[in-house]
């Protein structure tokens, strides 16, 4: 299996079909080309209606979280469900993700 940028193994599946597939993965090479195509990626809705940045919120993978803050995605978007990231966070128990968004400095 290949290693992707944040240390994420591609399931030998080849490139992600989308940005949610690439942040599925932590692939940030991969999510930083489907921003590059398409502007409108960072808030690119999913089929129930996640943003990129609740998808890597709810997977816990931290490194596309903070890349995707750094980019700009909206923290206060809501799914269809009315959940935020933060709650996505909390409920997965994803301690590190939650303070991520909160922004405070992990050791």
């Amino acid at each position: 299996m290949a290693k992707k940028k944040g240390g994420k193994k591609s399931g030998g599946g080849g490139a992600p079909k989308s940005m949610h597939g690439a942040v599925s993965l932590g692939d940030l090479e991969a999510m930083a080309g489907y921003l590059d195509a398409e502007a409108g990626s960072l808030e690119e809705r999913n089929k129930d209606g996640w943003t990129p940045l609740m998808t890597a919120a709810f997977r816990g993978e931290l490194e596309a979280l903070e890349w995707l803050i750094g980019k700009g995605a909206a923290l206060d978007a809501v799914c269809v469900c009315v959940c935020v990231c933060m709650c996505m966070c909390a409920c997965m128990c994803i301690c590190v993700c939650v303070c991520a968004l909160l922004g405070l400095i992990i050791c």
